[in-house]
């Protein structure tokens, strides 16, 4: 009797266990619904779709605004660059304009990002609120025309703000790769997790 009581209750738990795996997928219809569910991907070729039939300026910005959040979110500044400009210029507002410049700035198109930050200031009335960067994109100017780089660093497309790739010298002519995560969405250092990826002889 006991045993039957016991595989009852597995049993349940395993039928609870299954109904709570199950999840419900949603079919994606437009370019804003794979944005609100953080699909990327899929976002950026119907967003582009979309941009090509809206008819007013307004829309066009918001559409605009939404493919260069995707690009950025999915690693592509270079490519957001473009369309935070668009939104921009077809009225979504200044938030467009504070992220072209800064996307700019990461993509060290540090002339351009000067003459994004000084508008930014002139549009929001005070000239010199993006005083800090202006002044550290022509410091980064100066060093690049002074220094000779020896090397030269790039995001590589597995790389984003929530995983990264550190590749670690161990021992004697060891090499490890390290897997850096973030476990929470506010970016912590202290949250973040390590995990051996892979050791190479």
């Amino acid at each position: 009797m006991e045993r039957t009581g016991a595989i009852v209750i597995i049993i349940t738990i395993f039928i609870h266990l299954f109904a709570a795996a199950c999840t419900y997928v949603e079919k994606i219809r437009d370019g804003e619904q794979a944005f609100r569910y953080e699909q990327y991907s899929e976002a950026i070729p119907l967003l582009k779709k979309e941009y090509n039939k809206s008819k007013t300026r307004l829309e066009r910005g918001k559409i605009a605004y939404l493919l260069a959040e995707s690009h950025q979110r999915n690693n592509q500044p270079a490519e957001a660059i473009d369309w935070y400009r668009i939104a921009y210029d077809n009225q979504y507002g200044i938030d467009a304009l504070e992220k072209y410049a800064f996307a700019l700035k990461q993509s060290e198109r540090y002339e351009e990002a000067i003459q994004a930050f000084q508008e930014l200031g002139l549009e929001i009335g005070s000239p010199y609120e993006y005083r800090r960067e202006i002044k550290s994109s022509e410091t980064a100017i100066t060093w690049k025309k002074e220094k000779v780089q020896l090397y030269e660093v790039e995001s590589l497309p597995f790389n984003s703000r929530w995983s990264d790739y550190a590749p670690v010298l161990f021992k004697e002519n060891q090499l490890v790769l390290l897997l850096i995560e973030a476990l929470l969405l506010g970016m912590n250092p202290t949250n973040a997790r390590v995990t051996l990826f892979l050791t190479f002889l």
